[in-house]
C-alpha cells in the first residue's frame, strides 16, 4: 500500500487510518519525492553544529510555529529537528517535533513520531501533551481500549480539555459502549460548548441505542452551530486535533493578564478644529432639513472626511447649505466650494462606490427628488440622477441603505420615505437603475417610515430588511434571493409590535446569528431568535427618563479596544457608553448636540461627532483604550480585475480571533442612522500584539481568511479573486507523482442560474482524453484521483477507464465539449489520419495569431478585454484561420480545438441578465469564394473547463464550395490554443478495453493549491495540499470515507458524494500491453454531477436533493439505490 492511497477509514470523518498502519507495522516505505533534499539536510546539519542562544531558540521556534500554522510541514520539520537537537533534554521539544512529523507524514515520519512520544513519556509520566498525542495514534491504529486509557488519563488530570473527553467517548463508541459514549460526549459538550463534534458523536451514539430524543436534540444543536465562527470540529488535521496536539510560540507576555490603560474612553466635547463656524442651516434661514452627520473618505487619502447635511460653514456670500470638511492628515478644512455643499433639502447621505470604479459616490436623501452624485475622477463630482433614473420620486426620504440587495456584485439603494411608499433602486450595472419595491412587495403599507435596518435575520447568507415605522407594527422583509421577498410575520411578531426608536443589527457575540440592539422607551434591549426561531427580547439597561421628542440614536462600537462591542446611547442631551453586559463605562454631556452622534473612526478607534448649536462637536479618543487595528474591505483588487462583490465591501460578515477572544465588524452600518457612513472598521486587540486571523464571508458567499494583522495599522483587504467553485479535478500517476490533467463534468453543473427562474440543464456525463503517455502504472495499477479543492459538492455515479489501442498512423479525438445547441456532444471517439493545420490566422483586431493557434503549448490567441463587470464575459472577439486546401473536399470534417475557458458563476450570470448582457457561445462560420461568411455551426459550444482538446463534427453540406477559411466568434473568455480540421473515418482495427475500478475510496486529502500556467489557465499541485482552506461544506450527508466502489461501478443514480478537500481515489488493473506497432491512449469516462455553493445556484447550500439522470427506475432499482445511499452516505458535514 502506498502512502498517498487512502486506506479504509477506521472512524467516521477521519482519513488518518494510514497513521495506524505506520504505528502498527513500525515501518513504511520512503517516498523519495517527498524527502527533504540533500542541500536542505546539509543546511540543517550545519546549523545544528552552531550552539543556539536563548534568543535564537525563541526565533527559530516562532518561525517553526508560524510555518505549522500555514500547514507548511516540510519547512517546519527541519526547524523542530534543529530545536530538538539544541534542547535534547526537553520533552517539549520532542513532542513538538512529534506533532510536526505526525502532520508531515512522509517516509518513516509516523514511526519517528511514535518513538519521540514514547521518549517524552519515559522522561516525564505527567507530560499530558505526549499522552494525548500517543492516544491519537493508538486510537487510529484501532487499539481503542489502549487509546481510551491514555485519553482518560488526560481527561482526569485536565478536566478543562473537552477534546480529551470527546475522544474518550469516541473510544467507547468504537467498542460498542454507546450509553457510556453518550455520557462522555455530553461531558465534552459541557466542558466546551462550541465543540460541534461532541454533539455529532452524541447523535451517532444515541441512534445506536434507540434514544431518538437525544439523537434529535444533539443533531439539532450540531446543525445550529454550522455558521458559528466559535464552533470547532475535532479532526486529525492540524489546528483541529485539540490544543495539546498543537505547537505554540514562546510568548510569555501573551498569557499575562491585561488591564485597560487608565483614563477616560472619550474626552470631553470640543469644537471641530477648522470648522468652528459650522452651524445648523435652519438658523440662517436656508432651505434645509434637520442636521445630520455622516463620515466618508471623500478624496481617497485614507482619512475620514465629514459631510454635515443642513449645516452651514464659511464666509457670507457662499450659497452652501451643507458643510464638507476634509481631513488632511488630522487637520480639518472646510471645503466651502464643494459641489455637494450646495444641494438643498438634504436629510442625509448614503456613501458607496455604486459603479465599481474605485471612487466613492454619494446618494443624497432629500425632501423632494433625491440626487445621485458620481465621482468621475478624483474630486470631480457630477449629478447623474437623470441619467441613472435614481430620483426615487418626489417624497421626503428620511433614511436609506446602500448595499447589495440582490448579491449580484454591485450596490443598490433602499429608500425610506416618511410620506410615501418606500423604494428599492436596483443597480442594473448598465449605467441605470430600476425601481423594484412595488414589484417585490417591499414598498410598505403606506405607513410613515423612519429607518431601515439591513441584516441577515434568518441566517441564510443574504440581506433582509427591518423597516421601522413611525408607529408599530414595523415591517420585516426576508430576502429569498432572485428578487423574491416574503414578509417575516409570526416569528417576528413581538419585534414588529415593539416601540422601537433606534436599532442596530450586528453579531456582537460572534455566534453566526445577527442580533438587534434597540432603544425602546427607557430601555436598551437585545432581540435574538430562540431555538424555535421566534425573536425574543432581553433587557440590557434601564435608561433614564428623557423627553421622547428629542434625539434618540444608538451606535455599537468597541470603544475601549478590549475587542468587545459597547453601546453608545444618545438620548436628548446626553450620551452614555455601556458594555453589552449593562455596565456604564462613561457618561458624556451632549446638551448642545442637535444631530444624532456619528462614529468617526481614527487611528485610536472610534471618536464621536455631531452637529452642535453653533459648530460641529467632536469627542476625541481618550487615553483609556487598548490599541486598534483598522480594516478597509473592498470587493476589487485593481481596475482591471473581475469583481464579484461590491467595491465598497459593504455587507461582509467578519469575525476576528485574538488569542482566546473574538471580535466582529458590522457588515452594514454600525449606527441607527439616518444615513450611512463609509469608513474603516476599528478592531480592538485587548492589548494583544496581533489579530491571529480575520475570517471574512463576502456578499457573494466566498470565504477568506487574513492572518497576523498588527495594531496601529490600516489594513486594506481586497476580496481574494479565487475560484469559488470547480468541477472535479483529475490527477493521474505519471510514474513520479500525481499530475493534474483537467477538470471534468463541467456540463454536469446543477442549478446554474441563467436569470430569474431559469437554470441550465446539466449533462451528467463527460469523457476525458488523457494526454499521451501521461498515465503510468504503479505496481500493476493505473491510479486516478478525482478531487474537489473548492466549495463544491461532487456526485459520482460511475467512473471507468477505457484504453484504446490505435494502429500506427492513427489518432483519436472525442466528440466532447460544453454543448450549447444541437447536435450535442456524444463523447464518442473520432478516429482520423489526416489533419489540416491553419496556414494563416488573425484575430478580429487584425493581429496575426498563426503561431498561437498552430501548437497546443498554452500560448493562446490573446483576448482583447474581459468585461470587468461580469466574470465569464468578454468583449466580442473572433479568430479567422485559413487553410491551403478546400475544406469541403474532406469526407467527414471535424473541428478539433485545444484551449480553455473562464466560466461564469450563477451570481454573475444573474447580474448579466439584469443588465441585458448575453453570453454568446462560439459560432463557426466559413467564407465562400465571394468573401461572404456562412454559418456552419451556431453556438456549438466550447471546451468544458481547463486546458484540454475538444472536437465538433461539421456538417459538410453547410460548408460553401471551395471554402478555405473559418471564423470562430464569441464573447466568452475562451482562449484558443490550437485549431485544426481533421477528416474522420472508421478505424476497424482500433481496440477498446474497458477497465472498471478495482479500488474506489472516498478520502479526506486536503486542498490542492491552484497555480496559473498562462492567462486564465489554471493548474493544481497535488503535492501542495493544506488540510484546511477557506471553504465550507454545504450541509448534508456525504459518503463515509473508505470503500465506495459499489456506488461508482454502474450508471444507476446511486452516487458517491464528496465535498471540499476530499477526493475519489481510483485504481484500475493495468491491462495487457498493446499489440506491436499500436499506440495506447486512455479515456476517463465519468457520469455524475457537481454543484457549487454560489448564492444563486439552485439548491447551492445543501447536498440534497440528490440528482438523477431523469431515467425512470424500477421499484427494485429505486430500492437498491436508496439502500446504497443509506449504507454508504452516512457522514454528515456542514460548515467549516
Amino acid at each position: 500500500m502506498h502512502h498517498d492511497r487512502p486506506a479504509r477509514a477506521l472512524r467516521h470523518g477521519i482519513l488518518w487510518a494510514i497513521i495506524a498502519l505506520a504505528v502498527a507495522t513500525g515501518c513504511a516505505k520512503e517516498d523519495s519525492a517527498r524527502q527533504p533534499n540533500a542541500s536542505k539536510k546539509a543546511a540543517v546539519k550545519a546549523a545544528d553544529e552552531k550552539v543556539l542562544s536563548a534568543a535564537e531558540i525563541v526565533a527559530v521556534r516562532n518561525r517553526a510555529v508560524g510555518l505549522m500554522g500555514q500547514f507548511k510541514y516540510r519547512d517546519a520539520v527541519p526547524l523542530f529537528e534543529q530545536l530538538q537537537r539544541a534542547q535534547s533534554d526537553s520533552a517539549g521539544a520532542r513532542v513538538d517535533l512529534a506533532i510536526a512529523l505526525l502532520n508531515r507524514r512522509e517516509g518513516n515520519d509516523l514511526r519517528r513520531s511514535a518513538e519521540l512520544l514514547a521518549q517524552a513519556i519515559d522522561a516525564d509520566q505527567d507530560d499530558l501533551r505526549a499522552h494525548y498525542c500517543r492516544a491519537l495514534l493508538l486510537f487510529h491504529e484501532g487499539h481503542s481500549e489502549k487509546a481510551r486509557q491514555e485519553f482518560s488519563l488526560v481527561a482526569q488530570r485536565d478536566p478543562t480539555d473537552g477534546y480529551a473527553a470527546y475522544y474518550v467517548g469516541q473510544c467507547l463508541f468504537a467498542d460498542g459502549k454507546f450509553d457510556e459514549a453518550i455520557r462522555e460526549f455530553r461531558q465534552a459538550s459541557k466542558i466546551d460548548p462550541y465543540l460541534r463534534s461532541a454533539y455529532y458523536g452524541m447523535f451517532q451514539a444515541a441512534q445506536r441505542t434507540g434514544d431518538q430524543e437525544t439523537a434529535r436534540d444533539s443533531f439539532s444543536q450540531f446543525q445550529r452551530m454550522t455558521d458559528n465562527p466559535r464552533a470547532r470540529l475535532a479532526e486529525l488535521k492540524y489546528t483541529r486535533m485539540g490544543p495539546k496536539a498543537e505547537v505554540a510560540a514562546d510568548d510569555a507576555a501573551a498569557s499575562a493578564p491585561r488591564e485597560r490603560p487608565p483614563g477616560d474612553i472619550f474626552l470631553a466635547a470640543v469644537e471641530l478644529p477648522g470648522a468652528e463656524s459650522a452651524s445648523p442651516a435652519a438658523t440662517s434661514g436656508a432651505p434645509t432639513a434637520a442636521p445630520n452627520v455622516t463620515v466618508v473618505d471623500l478624496d481617497g487619502d485614507g482619512d475620514g472626511d465629514i459631510f454635515a447635511a443642513g449645516v452651514v460653514a464659511g464666509e457670507a456670500g457662499h450659497d452652501s447649505v451643507n458643510t464638507v470638511v476634509l481631513n488632511e492628515g488630522g487637520q480639518y478644512r472646510v471645503a466651502v466650494d464643494h459641489p455637494l455643499a450646495t444641494v438643498d433639502n438634504v436629510n442625509t447621505a448614503l456613501w458607496g462606490d455604486y459603479d465599481g470604479d474605485g471612487l466613492t459616490d454619494a446618494y443624497l436623501c432629500r425632501q423632494g427628488a433625491n440626487q445621485l452624485w458620481r465621482q468621475q475622477g478624483p474630486n470631480n463630482w457630477i449629478d447623474v440622477t437623470s441619467a441613472t433614473q435614481t430620483a426615487g420620486g418626489d417624497f421626503n426620504t428620511v433614511d436609506g441603505a446602500c448595499y447589495d440587495a440582490d448579491h449580484d456584485g454591485d450596490l443598490d439603494y433602499f429608500l425610506v420615505n416618511a410620506d410615501g411608499p418606500n423604494e428599492l433602486l436596483n443597480n442594473d450595472r448598465d449605467g441605470g437603475f430600476r425601481s423594484l419595491a412595488g414589484e417585490l412587495g417591499i414598498a410598505g403599507e403606506n405607513k410613515a417610515s423612519r429607518r431601515v435596518v439591513v441584516a441577515d435575520l434568518d441566517s441564510d447568507d443574504d440581506a433582509d430588511l427591518l423597516v421601522l415605522n413611525e408607529t408599530a407594527p414595523h415591517e420585516v422583509f426576508l430576502n429569498d434571493r432572485l428578487w423574491q421577498y416574503r414578509a417575516g410575520e409570526q416569528q417576528f411578531e413581538a419585534l414588529r409590535q415593539a416601540p422601537l426608536r433606534a436599532v442596530v443589527a450586528i453579531d456582537a457575540d460572534v455566534d453566526g446569528q445577527a442580533e438587534l440592539y434597540a432603544i425602546e422607551g427607557e430601555e436598551l434591549a437585545k432581540w435574538a431568535p430562540d431555538r424555535s426561531g421566534k425573536w425574543v427580547r432581553q433587557r440590557l439597561v434601564q435608561l433614564n427618563e428623557i423627553d421622547t421628542d428629542g434625539i434618540v440614536a444608538l451606535a455599537l462600537a468597541d470603544c475601549d479596544g478590549d475587542s468587545q462591542l459597547d453601546a453608545i446611547v444618545h438620548r436628548g442631551g446626553e450620551i452614555s457608553v455601556y458594555s453589552l453586559e449593562g455596565d456604564l463605562l462613561q457618561h458624556l454631556a451632549a446638551d448642545r448636540a442637535v444631530s444624532p452622534v456619528a462614529l468617526l473612526v481614527g487611528d485610536r478607534g472610534p471618536e464621536l461627532i455631531a452637529s452642535g448649536v453653533q459648530t460641529l462637536m467632536l469627542w476625541r479618543a481618550g487615553p483609556g483604550r487598548f490599541p486598534f487595528a483598522l480594516v478597509t474591505l473592498t470587493g476589487r483588487t485593481d481596475k482591471g480585475a473581475d469583481m464579484r462583490s461590491n467595491a465598497s465591501g459593504i455587507g461582509v460578515e467578519a469575525a476576528a480571533r485574538i488569542g482566546t477572544l473574538w471580535a466582529t465588524i458590522a457588515p452594514f452600518r454600525a449606527d441607527s442612522g439616518p444615513g450611512q457612513s463609509w469608513q474603516p472598521a476599528a478592531i480592538g486587540l485587548g492589548g494583544a500584539s496581533k489579530i491571529d486571523f480575520l475570517r471574512l464571508v463576502w456578499p457573494d458567499g466566498v470565504s477568506q481568511s487574513e492572518l497576523d494583522l498588527k495594531p496601529h495599522t490600516l489594513h486594506k483587504i481586497p476580496e481574494t479573486q479565487r475560484q469559488a467553485g470547480s468541477c472535479p479535478l483529475v490527477f493521474v500517476w505519471n510514474g513520479e507523482r500525481f499530475e493534474f490533467v483537467a477538470d471534468v463534468l463541467g456540463a454536469g453543473g446543477i442549478g446554474f442560474n441563467l436569470g430569474k427562474g431559469e437554470y441550465y440543464p446539466p449533462r451528467p456525463d463527460e469523457n476525458l482524453l488523457l494526454p499521451a503517455e501521461m498515465l503510468q502504472p504503479r505496481d500493476g495499477r493505473l491510479v486516478v484521483k478525482l478531487g474537489e479543492p473548492m466549495e463544491e459538492i461532487c456526485y459520482f455515479d460511475a467512473v471507468r477507464l477505457v484504453g484504446y489501442d490505435l494502429p500506427a498512423g492513427w489518432q483519436m479525438a472525442l466528440d466532447e465539449r460544453f454543448g450549447a445547441s444541437e447536435p450535442l456532444p456524444t463523447g464518442k471517439p473520432i478516429f482520423y489520419r489526416r489533419e489540416l493545420l491553419p496556414a494563416r490566422a488573425q484575430n478580429d483586431r487584425g493581429e496575426d495569431v498563426t503561431a498561437q493557434i498552430q501548437v497546443a503549448d498554452l500560448d493562446a490567441a490573446p483576448l482583447h478585454r474581459r468585461d470587468r463587470r461580469f466574470v465569464g464575459l468578454a468583449d466580442a472577439h473572433a479568430v479567422i484561420f485559413e487553410f491551403n486546401e478546400p475544406l469541403d473536399e474532406l469526407a467527414a470534417p471535424v473541428l478539433v480545438f485545444d484551449g480553455w475557458v473562464e466560466y461564469a458563476y450563477s451570481q454573475t450570470a444573474f447580474a448579466a441578465w439584469q443588465a441585458g448582457a448575453s453570453f454568446v457561445e462560439p459560432t463557426l462560420e466559413a467564407r465562400d469564394a465571394d468573401g461572404q461568411w456562412h454559418a456552419v455551426a451556431e453556438r456549438f459550444g466550447y471546451m468544458a473547463g481547463t486546458a484540454r482538446r475538444s472536437a465538433m463534427p461539421l456538417d459538410r453540406d453547410r460548408l460553401p464550395p471551395g471554402a478555405t477559411a473559418l471564423r470562430i466568434s464569441t464573447n466568452l473568455p475562451i482562449f484558443w490554443d490550437r485549431l485544426a480540421v481533421v477528416d474522420a473515418e472508421p478505424c476497424p482495427n482500433a481496440r477498446r478495453t474497458e477497465l472498471p475500478p478495482a479500488v474506489a475510496d472516498a478520502a479526506d486529502v486536503g486542498f490542492s493549491q491552484r497555480t496559473f500556467l498562462a492567462e486564465g489557465c489554471a493548474a493544481y499541485d497535488y503535492d501542495d495540499r493544506p488540510p484546511l482552506a477557506d471553504a465550507r461544506h454545504p450541509g448534508g450527508w456525504y459518503s463515509a470515507f473508505g470503500d465506495v466502489r459499489e456506488l461508482v461501478a454502474a450508471t444507476d443514480d446511486a452516487v458517491a458524494i464528496i465535498g471540499p478537500g476530499e477526493e475519489l481515489h481510483l485504481e484500475f488493473r493495468e491491462p495487457e500491453p498493446p499489440p506491436s506497432g499500436f499506440q495506447r491512449v486512455f479515456v476517463l469516462e465519468t457520469n455524475g454531477w457537481c454543484k457549487d455553493a454560489d448564492l444563486f445556484t439552485q439548491g447551492g447550500g445543501a447536498v440534497e436533493p440528490l440528482p438523477t439522470r431523469g431515467v425512470p427506475l424500477t421499484s427494485a432499482e429505486q430500492k437498491r439505490r436508496d439502500e446504497l445511499h443509506r449504507r454508504y452516505n452516512s457522514r454528515y458535514k456542514s460548515g467549516w
